[in-house]
């Protein structure tokens, strides 16, 4: 808190220019109802133009000459660089831009959403977070086992004595409703700035292309040169707290497991009796799964758009070097038909180190035909013996529909830290969840990319549920490898 930055940061910070802009209650109304409600990260050009025509007539009918600008105007003006209030793109095969928040916008409207006043603050639920975060460091820190064993000891008997409690009266120890409602808006704030925070976290990931760029632009830097650079800064992201933290909610975010939990958690609470006249008001958790998986996957395809910078630079410098040989070669030409007419009085005009090395074409060994693929046959069921009725073999033809997408994120999750895994690797993390199916949805994956292998000569040997979701098959299988 520096005199000097505070001046800076009053001049310069985009969410408090936004505050003090002559149009900020139309700017922040408009955009808080288009986006903050529905949770939604983006929103189309097309439909921003005519919900903002709209809203400039509403507001135009009781003072004419507040707002005289056209819609298309204000959201171009938002948007250029002098206001970052919005940022406009385009989607992959969408020729409809697209709009979506800055973080600096998102910090001044939860900065006026904190000045409202609320109905009650709950002091014991934030008490309560503080005091469990503190215990959890503190526990969670330690290298003692005595230590750790002590507190395990001390949860085991709380949770034994209210097991006690319960069988003895049969009766259980339950919230009341202004606990439940104090803890929901807590819940629900707590995620309206989580998803906030993601514009932040993909403004520190992008810096690493703007690195790029730069190095692009110095003429001492090199192909080998960027690249390292390209990739040490890659490596410092995902090393960093922020990006360990970001990796970790990745990986936790695409855990089916998790997820089901998750909307467990999410329908429960929401058919509280107690919650559904303030779940009606606050539907931020409601939506919070798929809100949460749009940011982190927006996250993740900023992180795929560097290599895809990374490329088309090496590509360019690739282009120019070629140029810049070529006109070497023309240079030597015109040198060598100089010579042609005033040679060089001396015959040993130029000396080359070392000796020639001579490779004919007939020194190359022959190429290998490509070998077809050829599967061998296995066994599926453990016990060869085993016949399987019509009934189930009509159900293994018509299970289910396998979402190959999700098994692809499930692979990918896998391969975090790893150049290659198994299938049953895969598995082991992400148990088999519709039977066969599942299973040969994977193999199919496998065979359709060629960065894959599917080895005869090695088996694994995997488990998946049966068609009665009771009984469990044990398959013997080719071994799959996925690799990054």
């Amino acid at each position: 808190m520096k005199h000097g930055q505070i001046e800076d940061d009053l001049k310069n910070e985009p969410s408090l220019k936004l505050l003090r802009t002559d149009n900020a209650p139309l700017i922040i109304s408009f955009l808080y109802h288009q986006f903050k409600p529905l949770n939604r990260i983006t929103v189309s050009q097309s439909e921003l133009v005519e919900k903002l025509e709209n809203y400039l007539e509403k507001l135009c009918e009781d003072q004419p000459e507040l707002y005289r600008g056209k819609a298309q105007t204000y959201l171009d003006t938002w948007c250029n660089s002098d206001h970052q209030f919005l940022k406009r793109y385009y989607q992959t095969k969408n020729d409809d831009p697209v709009f979506e928040l800055t973080p600096g916008t998102n910090r001044a409207i939860a900065w006026l959403e904190d000045l409202k006043r609320r109905e009650f603050i709950g002091t014991e639920s934030q008490f309560l977070e503080i005091f469990s975060l503190l215990k959890e460091i503190v526990t969670k820190s330690t290298e003692d086992p005595a230590a750790r064993l002590d507190e395990l000891e001390k949860q085991k008997a709380a949770i034994q004595k209210e097991i006690d409690t319960i069988k003895q009266t049969g009766e259980v120890e339950r919230y009341s409703e202004a606990k439940l409602k104090e803890w929901f808006l807590k819940a629900n704030d707590v995620a309206g700035r989580l998803l906030a925070d993601f514009g932040d976290v993909e403004q520190n990931f992008k810096a690493i292309t703007d690195k790029v760029k730069k190095a692009q632009l110095k003429e001492e830097g090199g192909k080998g040169l960027v690249v390292a650079q390209v990739i040490e800064g890659d490596e410092e992201i995902r090393k960093s707290d922020q990006g360990r933290s970001f990796y970790a909610f990745r990986d936790f975010l695409t855990d089916p497991s998790k997820q089901e939990e998750l909307e467990q958690l999410i329908n429960g609470v929401y058919g509280l009796p107690e919650l559904q006249d303030l779940g009606k008001k606050n539907p931020i958790l409601r939506r919070i799964k798929r809100s949460l998986i749009q940011a982190s996957d927006k996250i993740i395809k900023s992180n795929y758009r560097l290599a895809e910078q990374l490329r088309k630079m090496l590509v360019e410098q690739h282009i120019a070097e070629n140029k810049r040989v070529i006109e070497l070669i023309k240079e030597i030409k015109n040198l060598a038909l100089a010579a042609i007419d005033n040679p060089p009085k001396n015959e040993e005009f130029i000396w080359i180190e070392g000796d020639p090395e001579v490779q004919l074409v007939m020194e190359r060994p022959l190429g290998k035909p490509t070998e077809e693929r050829s599967f061998k046959s296995y066994n599926l069921l453990s016990d060869a013996n085993v016949e399987l009725p019509i009934e189930q073999i009509d159900a293994l033809r018509n299970y289910c529909y396998v979402d190959e997408e999700v098994l692809k994120r499930q692979i990918a999750a896998t391969l975090e830290g790893k150049d290659w895994v198994t299938l049953a690797e895969v598995i082991e993390k992400y148990p088999v969840e519709k039977g066969l199916s599942e299973v040969v949805a994977y193999l199919a994956i496998a065979s359709q990319d060629t960065k894959h292998a599917i080895d005869d000569s090695v088996s694994d040997r995997i488990t998946a549920s049966s068609f009665d979701k009771q009984n469990i098959l044990h398959l013997t299988l080719p071994q799959v490898i996925f690799k990054r």
